[in-house]
C-alpha cells in the first residue's frame, strides 16, 4: 500500500512539474516584490541623456521572433557594449515609438521604460535575466540601465499657497507615447531656469483659451514627485478635462 502511495505521489508530481510553462521551474527562488506605487513611479515619463552603450534586448531564453515579454519569462540581453552583473536589478526602456512632442529635442529626449529585470547569469557577451516587472511589455531592441529605487514625495500641505499663474511652464508629454493624462496618470512638465520647486509641491493645470489676457480654465491638480534640472514630475490628483501636452501648469506657493 505504501509503494503504491510513493508511485502514484510520484506520479503527481510528474505532471504537476509538465504542467508548468517553460522556464518557470528554473526562475530565481526570491524574487523581489514591488509596491504598486513603486512600480507606477518607475514606469512614469522620464527623460534621458543616451548612453554611448547600453546592454539591449536579444530575445527569449526559447525565441528570437518579435513579440512582448511579461512577468515571469525568462530573456536574454547582449552585454557586448556595456556589463552587467549577476543578481542585479535593472530598468529596460525605449525611446517612444511615435513623436510625444512636437519639440523635437523633447522628443529626442523622452524615455520610456518597459519594464524591470534581474540578471541572472552572464556567459560571455550575453547574459539571462528574468523579467520582474512590465509597464507595457518588454520587447527585442530595448535597452538596459541600473535600477534606482524611486522616491515618492513627502506629504503636502492641505492648504496650499495660491497658485503662480504669472510663472507657469507647460505640460510635455505622459507615460507610454502618450500626450495626455488624467487622475492618478503621470505627466512630465518643463522647468524653467530657476524656477523654485520642491516634491510633494501641489500645481494647478490650466488653460488660457482666449490668449494671455482672457481668464483662466482650471483643468487639474497634481503633486511634483520628482525635480530634475529642466523637468518635473507631476502626478495628476484630478481633473476635469483630460490634460494635454501644451497646457500650462502653475506651481503653488508654499504656505
Amino acid at each position: 500500500m505504501n509503494t503504491r502511495l510513493s508511485t502514484l505521489s510520484a506520479w503527481h508530481l510528474a505532471v504537476v512539474l509538465s504542467a508548468v510553462p517553460a522556464g518557470a521551474a528554473d526562475l530565481p527562488a526570491a524574487a523581489p516584490s514591488f509596491t504598486p506605487r513603486a512600480q507606477s513611479l518607475a514606469c512614469a515619463p522620464r527623460t534621458l541623456t543616451p548612453p554611448a552603450a547600453a546592454p539591449r534586448v536579444l530575445g527569449g531564453r526559447d525565441r528570437v521572433t518579435k513579440g512582448m515579454f511579461a512577468p515571469g519569462e525568462a530573456i536574454v540581453l547582449d552585454t557586448s557594449d556595456a556589463s552587467v552583473s549577476a543578481g542585479q536589478l535593472y530598468v529596460v526602456y525605449r525611446t517612444p515609438r511615435s513623436a510625444v512632442s512636437d519639440d523635437s529635442a523633447w522628443a529626442q529626449r523622452a524615455a520610456q521604460n518597459a519594464g524591470l529585470v534581474r540578471v541572472d547569469a552572464v556567459t560571455g557577451r550575453t547574459a539571462s535575466a528574468t523579467v520582474v516587472w512590465a509597464c507595457d511589455g518588454v520587447e527585442i531592441g530595448d535597452r538596459v540601465e541600473p535600477y534606482a529605487p524611486p522616491h515618492a514625495a513627502p506629504e503636502v500641505s492641505k492648504q496650499p499657497g495660491p497658485a503662480r499663474f504669472d510663472q507657469a511652464t507647460e505640460v510635455l508629454f505622459g507615460g507610454q507615447d502618450r500626450r495626455m493624462g488624467a487622475a492618478r496618470d503621470y505627466l512630465l512638465v518643463g522647468r524653467a531656469q530657476g524656477m523654485d520647486v520642491t516634491p510633494g509641491q501641489r500645481v494647478t493645470f490650466f488653460r488660457r483659451p482666449f490668449g494671455v489676457d482672457g481668464p483662466i480654465s482650471i483643468v487639474g491638480e497634481g503633486v511634483v514627485q520628482d525635480v530634475a534640472t529642466d523637468t518635473l514630475l507631476v502626478e495628476v490628483a484630478s481633473s476635469r478635462d483630460a490634460i494635454a501636452a501644451g497646457d500650462l501648469v502653475a506651481t503653488h506657493r508654499p504656505q
